[in-house]
């Protein structure tokens, strides 16, 4: 059997049996409901890339933005998945999911699929092992109940994706950080971040 057969039969199997990669990720309008996000082929790329590119928008700042985000509404319809078989797409079409799914989804959604494609590692990006020691350091420092808005947020996807299993073994919203952010009784930042 050629290559590339055996590779996309492989590939369809995976799929099937739930064990292709795929992050499973909760809606933000509904947390109930969990989709699975799937890497997307070259091919699936770059028709999301096709289908934006296709509109005919003028060339000013807010129909440049308008098409970006139709790029990633397709980008996102092609790797939203059932969990329950990553073979069959979240939505029958791009128009359906918009309208069903919330700004603040699509954004939460999209944000996932870069993480999970996101080919970067300590080793890749050349971090010195010196500066190991600052970066726990730094993380010991942080007065993670002040945090709020922006920082919070980005504090609370990095623990929720270092420590999965405490989201997952924890009761609603995000709880597991109580534990592992808290501060001591003498108001000093908790001395590590994965205790739980």
């Amino acid at each position: 059997m050629p290559i590339a057969e055996q590779f996309r039969e492989r590939k369809l199997d995976r799929m099937r049996a739930g064990q292709a990669a795929c992050d499973i990720v909760p809606l933000v309008s509904d947390p109930e409901i969990r989709v699975a996000l799937v890497p997307l082929t070259e091919a699936e790329y770059l028709r999301s890339m096709e289908m934006a590119a296709a509109l005919d928008v003028l060339s000013n700042r807010v129909a440049l933005e308008f098409q970006e985000r139709r790029q990633t509404n397709e980008i996102l319809w092609a790797a939203l998945r059932n969990p329950e078989d990553l073979s069959e797409h979240a939505w029958e079409d791009t128009s359906a999911m918009t309208v069903d799914l919330d700004t603040a989804d699509i954004n939460h959604l999209f944000d996932h699929y870069l993480e999970m494609v996101d080919q970067s590692s300590p080793s890749i990006d050349g971090i010195p092992e010196g500066e190991w020691d600052l970066l726990k350091k730094a993380l010991q420092e942080i007065p993670w109940n002040e945090l709020s808005g922006k920082q919070w947020y980005a504090a609370k996807r990095f623990l929720g994706s270092v420590f999965p299993t405490l989201l997952l073994d924890r009761s609603p919203g995000f709880s597991f950080t109580n534990q592992s952010t808290g501060m001591s009784d003498e108001s000093e930042p908790a001395s590590n971040v994965s205790q739980s």
